[in-house]
């Protein structure tokens, strides 16, 4: 037998940071439709939905269409689809349900009861159940999900799959049903559908029984969730050896964050073309893993050593964002730039400098030291200070008017702020990798705010 899941369509609901005509070409309800051809030419068995098939109750309209159409495409073929309510469509699944009226599709446990489902193969004797259970409303705590369970007939001689809409090893408190290891153990069965978690559970041989997040079969979004491989997942089920799934990484559009590590660019244009050949080279990469792959939206980081101001560096880029933005035939569109370059400086000998620059390249030759190095004790100060706000700052991106510093105290302040502020997230890893992170990144903004005085100084000295 042969099953096709998916969950978290989010009918209803176009993909982010897209102009108009590329968000309605890539919409869910498009990719809905392409994996009703797939099933259909794959001639699957049963088509399996975990939940949030539809975004909201206001996407009633704009979802029913699309849901309708696929039904009836998948009831031609003879191919039923069985599906459960997440937390977004609890209320609208049992409606759409109602309105399609077709056999072809089962909506399973919409009083908030398990119900069981029998699933025959369609080229052979072999029957399986699917069991599941549905959100009812917005909102649903362990205990409403697993009371009815131990009610449901089954014949525990047969192979079982669970359909689930839930939070597996979420918060026990959580309000979207969250799942413990422990109950699935408690309710063995062969294996496990679940919805809510967009980003796919990667599908390693695991013991038994089988339990996977099929994910979104789209990313709709630049969140970490919605990043990579998207797809169905087809499972199929043979007496001798049980279930096995495989993911068909069918997504036509992409979301993904890369960073190009810069190699000491001569001009602008360097850049420019040192990251549009690694941009090229990573689509290369990411069109091997995913054959149908169209469009990839990037979230772009650029590092590594760079001569150029950040700032000049960043108005090239976002112009190469907007060609991107009006070429109909581009494969990728960059979402966000953000510049982590390290500019390439003598800092050996502009230590030996007066003023400002030479106290900020002495700092740097001084950061630059392992952190168990023994500091200046204003450089220890300096640290100090930066701890003591770690606590309170918010990670920020900070913009310098360096033309308007005359005063090595309010310069050297605002890089003890802007390494407190960027490594207030390493108090995670304990205070000794904190101070290590905020170490590392204050050498990285002194060394930007270096490069800008110098090539200040060289501007004006003409």
């Amino acid at each position: 037998m042969k099953l096709l899941c998916t969950a978290d369509l989010h009918l209803g609901r176009r993909p982010a940071r897209l102009p108009e005509k590329l968000a309605k070409k890539y919409s869910t309800a498009h990719t809905w439709l392409e994996l009703v051809e797939t099933a259909i030419q794959l001639q699957v068995d049963g088509v399996l939905l975990a939940g949030d098939v539809v975004d909201q109750e206001n996407q009633y309209f704009e979802a029913f269409g699309p849901l309708e159409e696929g039904i009836k495409r998948l009831a031609a073929a003879e191919i039923p689809v069985i599906a459960v309510a997440g937390n977004h469509d609890a209320l609208v699944l049992a409606r759409l349900a109602a309105r399609v009226n077709d056999d072809f599709f089962q909506h399973l446990g919409g009083d908030g009861n398990w119900e069981n489902y029998r699933l025959k193969s369609r080229n052979s004797s072999e029957c399986i159940q699917v069991v599941g259970w549905s959100f009812t409303g917005e909102a649903a705590s362990s205990a409403s999900c697993w009371g009815s369970f131990e009610g449901m007939e089954l014949d525990r001689n047969r192979p079982t799959l669970g359909l689930l809409h839930g939070d597996l090893q979420g918060n026990p408190e959580g309000k979207y049903n969250p799942i413990a290891w422990d109950q699935l153990r408690a309710h063995p069965l062969d294996g496990w559908v679940l919805g809510h978690i967009h980003k796919p559970t990667p599908l390693t041989p695991q013991p038994s029984p089988l339990v996977f997040y099929p994910g979104s079969p789209q990313g709709i979004s630049p969140g970490v969730g919605e990043q990579g491989i998207h797809g169905p997942v087809l499972l199929t089920f043979e007496a001798a050896t049980g279930f096995r799934a495989e993911r068909l990484p069918l997504a036509r559009l992409r979301y993904q964050p890369l960073t190009v590590l810069l190699d000491d660019p001569g001009t602008t244009q360097d850049a420019i073309d040192q990251v549009h050949d690694a941009i090229r080279e990573a689509i290369r990469g990411w069109q091997a893993e995913t054959p149908k792959l169209e469009l990839t939206v990037i979230r772009l980081a650029v590092a590594g050593t760079c001569a150029i101001p950040p700032s000049e560096l960043q108005q090239a880029l976002e112009m190469l964002v907007r060609e991107q933005a009006d070429s109909e035939h581009s494969r990728f569109l960059i979402d966000g730039i953000s510049i982590e370059t390290q500019p390439v400086l003598a800092v050996d000998r502009l230590a030996q400098e007066a003023g400002i620059i030479g106290q900020l390249a002495r700092l740097i030759q001084e950061l630059d030291q392992p952190a168990d190095s023994s500091l200046a004790s204003g450089t220890q100060e300096l640290l100090r200070q930066a701890d003591g706000q770690l606590l309170e700052l918010t990670a920020r991106q900070k913009s310098f008017k360096l033309l308007e510093v005359d005063s090595p105290d309010v310069l050297l302040a605002d890089i003890s702020s802007e390494g407190a502020g960027i490594s207030k997230q390493g108090v995670e890893t304990g205070r000794e990798g904190a101070a290590m992170t905020m170490q590392r990144t204050m050498a990285a903004e002194a060394r930007r705010l270096l490069a800008e005085l110098v090539c200040q100084q060289e501007a004006a000295h003409g």
